[in-house]
């Protein structure tokens, strides 16, 4: 097993989005290199992963989720891409939202005579 940490750039929450990179390097065998074998030929590997190309964006609850695989570095380092893009209406509708009634309600109060 393997962790990673990735950078968050909240700037355009919540339409932000951020992308991770894991990579596995052959760094003991120094005679053989890594190859990217994902190619798609069939329809019976429509779910499968090409090389050098992320595949179609799936929900996975408040994101979408990409990823693809590719080599790196002279073909010594096999690396996995992350690409999370977060779907807005969910946090407009449970952040953003309640937050703009409250506004709206606290300016009411205000303005109304005692």
């Amino acid at each position: 097993l393997t962790t990673t940490v990735c950078d968050a750039h909240p700037f355009f929450f919540p339409a932000d989005s951020m992308e991770c990179h894991i990579c596995f390097a052959a760094t003991a065998v120094t005679e053989q290199t890594i190859e990217c074998r994902g190619e798609m030929d069939s329809a019976a590997d429509e779910g499968s992963s090409r090389c050098d190309a992320f595949t179609a964006a799936k929900e996975e609850g408040e994101w979408y989720r990409s990823d693809k695989i590719f080599i790196k570095k002279e073909n010594d380092q096999a690396c996995f891409a992350l690409h999370l893009e977060r779907i807005p209406i969910f946090h407009i509708a449970t952040t953003v939202g309640p937050c703009f009634i409250l506004i709206v309600l606290m300016t009411i109060l205000c303005i109304m005579p005692m």
